[in-house]
C-alpha cells in the first residue's frame, strides 16, 4: 500500500471515486454476482467523444440506442468544453422520457443524474437520486463503481459513517487490483472518526467491523508503540481473512515501529530573569506540575535564555546530557535556536520564522489561530455577515486579513457572500466611535442633526443602525472588551436585531476579578478548556491559592507548560496520525503537516454575569 496521508487521502478521495466511475467497466466480474442475461453495449468505459456516441445512437435502435445515449451523456459530463453543455441538455431531455431497458441502464441513469447534480453543486440532490435496488442484476465492477460514487458524495457532505458503509459495500465487489486503494479510502475515513463515533458504529459487515476494531486499537494504544504492536498482532490473529492483514496502512506500520520520545533529561530554555521572568516561570511551573503528577524519574534542566543567551543555553543543555528541549519562549529566541540547526528534538513555545526540521515542533498561544477558529465558529452558527474590530496596528491588520481569508474559504462557492468588513481603533477612547462607525449610527445622527437645523430641535428622532451585520469578532484586551459590550447595546437601535459578539481568550480576564460581569452578558468567548470545564485534578483555583498574585494571562502560560510536557510522549506518533490528539489544559491539541501544534479551544458565553460553557 502506498504511504497514506490522511490529509492527502481525504483531499483526493472524491477524485478517486469519480475516476473509478470511468474505469469500472473494465473490471472482472466476481463469481458471487450473476452477470446480466441481456447482451448490451458496455456502459461506463468511455473511449469516444459525446458526439461520436450520439452518432452511433442515431444508427441503432432499442437497447443499443439507449446505451449509446447514456455513454454520450457520460462523455459530455466528463468534458469541460462549452460545446457539450447544450448536448447535455438535449441528452437529458431525450433520456428523461424513456423507460430504462435493463438494470444496467437504470443504474447508469442514476449515476449520470447524480454526476450532473454534483456538477451543478447540488450535492444533497446528487445523494438523494442514488437509490440502489437489491434486485438489479449487473456485473460486480458496476456495483463497485456505484458504491464508490455513493461514498464520494456522502464524504463530500461529511456523512462519514454513511460513506464508510458504502465503501464496505464497494469492497464486496472490488477487483483485486483496486483493493489496496480502497483500503486507503476506508482507513482514511474510519481513522478520522472520533472515539465516540467509532464505538457507536454498528455494522454486520465483517470487513468494516474489522476496520472499526483496528481503528479503536490505534486510538486507544497510540501512546505506546509496544502496546500498539501487541494489540495489532492480536487483531490480525482474530481477523485472519481481513483485507488489511497482509497490507496494513503504512502510517499504522510506522506508528508501530516508531520510537516515541522518552527522554530522561529534559532541558527548559526559558526567560527566567529580567522583564519576561514571570512568563518563563509560569511555563516552568506548569511543566514541573505535570512531571510531578506523572511521578516520573525524568530530570528537568532549566537554562535562563536572558542571562546565558540561546547559544550558550543550548551548549550547556547538551553538555549536561539533555535529550529533549522545551523552549525557547520568546519569538526572537526561537528564531535564533531554529537557525542553529540542532539535531536534538525540540518543542518551540512560539512560532518559527523558518520551516521546521523533522524533529522540531512549535506550540504557541496564537491570537491569529484563535481568530481563524472564531471565523469557523461564527460560520457554524449560521451567521452571514460578520465584521471584525481590531487594533490599528500590524497584528490587528494581520488578524483581520486572516479572518477574512478563512471566511471566504468557508463560504467558497456562495456568490452572495462578501469579504468581511474590518474596523480599526487607535486607542481605547476611539472604541465607541468605531462601533458607531461600524453600525453607521454616526451617519444617522448626522442626518438627524441636519433635519433639526431645518425644522427645529422639537423634532422627535431616533438613530437607526445597520441591520445586515449579524456578528462581531473583537480582537481586544479585557478592558476593551468590557467597553465594547455596552457600546454595542447602546449603539444598536431598537429596530435592529441583536448582534452576536465574539472575542478571543485574550479579551477574557474572569479569574482576575470578582466584580459583577453582567455587562458582558451574551458575549461569547473562545477559551482554554481548563478555565471553563474543571478537570478532576489541579483546577485553576488551586493554582491561584499557590500563587495568589498570578494573573490569568500567566495562568495561560502555566497551562501551556503543563501541556508541553504532556506532548513529549505523543509527538512522534502525531506525525503519522494527524487526528491523534491530546485533551490538554490549553485546548484539544493535534499536529499538522508543518509540525505545528493546533489548539482547538472551548466556547463559553456570559450569562447572568457568569461564564457558562456552551
Amino acid at each position: 500500500m502506498a504511504k497514506l496521508s490522511l490529509h492527502k487521502g481525504l483531499k483526493h478521495f472524491s477524485l478517486i471515486a469519480f475516476a473509478s466511475l470511468f474505469i469500472y467497466g473494465c473490471g472482472s466480474t466476481p463469481t458471487q454476482v450473476t452477470a446480466p442475461t441481456e447482451k448490451t453495449i458496455e456502459l461506463g468505459n468511455i473511449t469516444l467523444s459525446a458526439s461520436e456516441y450520439l452518432a452511433k445512437a442515431q444508427q441503432a435502435g432499442g437497447s443499443q440506442k439507449q446505451a449509446h445515449q447514456l455513454n454520450a451523456l457520460r462523455a459530455a459530463l466528463a468534458s469541460n468544453t462549452s460545446n457539450d453543455e447544450a448536448l447535455i441538455a438535449v441528452l437529458f431531455s431525450q433520456l428523461r422520457g424513456q423507460t430504462m431497458l435493463s438494470d444496467n441502464h437504470s443504474m447508469e441513469w442514476q449515476l449520470l443524474q447524480s454526476l450532473a447534480l454534483q456538477r451543478g453543486q447540488q450535492h444533497q440532490k446528487a445523494l438523494a437520486i442514488l437509490e440502489p435496488q437489491s434486485t438489479w442484476q449487473v456485473p460486480a465492477a458496476r456495483w463497485f463503481g456505484y458504491y464508490q460514487h455513493l461514498a464520494s458524495v456522502q464524504n463530500y457532505l461529511q456523512l462519514n459513517v454513511q460513506a464508510l458503509q458504502s465503501l464496505a459495500q464497494a469492497q464486496r465487489y472490488s477487483p483485486k487490483q483496486q483493493q489496496s486503494e480502497l483500503s486507503q479510502q476506508i482507513w482514511a475515513l474510519i481513522s478520522d472518526l472520533e472515539h465516540q463515533q467509532l464505538t457507536s458504529l454498528m455494522t454486520n459487515d465483517k470487513q468494516l467491523a474489522g476496520w472499526k476494531s483496528l481503528a479503536l486499537i490505534t486510538k486507544e494504544s497510540m501512546q505506546s508503540p509496544t502496546v500498539l504492536r501487541q494489540r495489532v498482532t492480536q487483531w490480525a490473529m482474530e481477523n485472519p481473512h481481513h483485507m488489511a492483514v497482509d497490507d496494513l496502512p503504512e502510517n499504522l506500520v510506522a506508528a508501530i515501529n516508531i520510537q516515541a520520545y522518552a527522554p530522561q533529561k529534559i532541558a527548559l530554555l526559558l526567560p527566567l530573569s529580567g522583564r519576561y521572568s514571570r512568563l518563563g516561570q509560569a511555563v516552568q511551573h506548569g511543566i514541573v506540575s505535570n512531571l510531578i503528577a506523572h511521578n516520573t524519574k525524568q530530570e528537568l534542566l532549566s537554562f535562563d535564555t536572558m542571562t546565558l543567551g540561546v547559544q550558550a543555553a543550548l551548549d550547556q543543555a547538551l553538555e549536561q546530557g539533555a535529550e529533549f528541549i522545551i523552549g525557547p519562549l520568546l519569538k526572537q529566541h526561537v528564531a535564533e535556536l531554529a537557525a542553529l540547526d540542532s539535531d536534538i528534538p525540540t518543542l518551540f513555545l512560539n512560532s518559527s520564522p523558518t520551516p521546521l526540521l523533522e524533529n522540531q515542533y512549535t506550540f504557541s498561544l496564537s491570537k491569529e489561530a484563535e481568530a481563524l477558529q472564531g471565523a469557523e465558529h461564527i460560520f457554524n452558527q449560521g451567521k452571514k455577515h460578520p465584521v471584525i474590530v481590531s487594533p490599528n496596528n500590524a497584528q490587528g491588520h494581520k488578524i483581520s486579513r486572516l479572518f477574512n481569508e478563512k471566511w471566504l474559504e468557508l463560504n467558497q462557492g456562495d456568490l452572495t457572500v462578501n469579504p468581511v468588513e474590518a474596523f480599526y481603533f487607535d486607542n481605547d477612547s476611539m472604541l465607541k466611535k468605531t462601533i458607531e462607525k461600524l453600525f453607521e449610527t454616526d451617519k444617522s445622527q448626522a442626518r438627524i442633526n441636519f433635519m433639526r437645523l431645518l425644522v427645529g430641535n422639537k423634532m422627535k428622532s431616533e438613530t437607526r443602525s445597520r441591520r445586515d451585520i449579524d456578528a462581531i469578532y473583537l480582537v481586544a484586551n479585557p478592558k476593551q472588551t468590557g467597553m465594547l459590550m455596552p457600546s454595542v447595546e447602546v449603539t444598536v437601535s431598537a429596530f435592529a436585531p441583536q448582534v452576536a459578539v465574539f472575542v478571543g481568550s485574550s479579551g477574557n480576564a474572569s479569574l482576575d476579578s470578582k466584580q459583577d460581569r453582567s455587562h458582558l452578558n451574551q458575549l461569547t468567548i473562545s477559551e482554554m478548556p481548563w478555565f471553563i470545564q474543571q478537570p478532576a485534578q489541579l483546577p485553576p483555583r488551586y493554582i491561584k491559592k499557590l500563587w495568589p498574585d498570578i494573573k490569568q494571562s500567566h495562568m495561560r502560560l502555566f497551562a501551556m507548560g503543563y501541556d508541553a510536557y504532556g506532548l513529549i510522549a505523543r509527538l512522534a506518533q502525531m506525525q503519522y496520525f494527524p487526528q491523534f490528539s491530546l485533551e490538554g489544559f490549553s485546548g484539544t491539541l493535534s499536529l499538522n503537516e508543518e509540525n505545528d501544534i493546533i489548539r482547538e479551544l472551548a466556547w463559553a458565553q456570559y450569562q447572568r454575569g457568569k461564564l457558562i460553557k456552551r
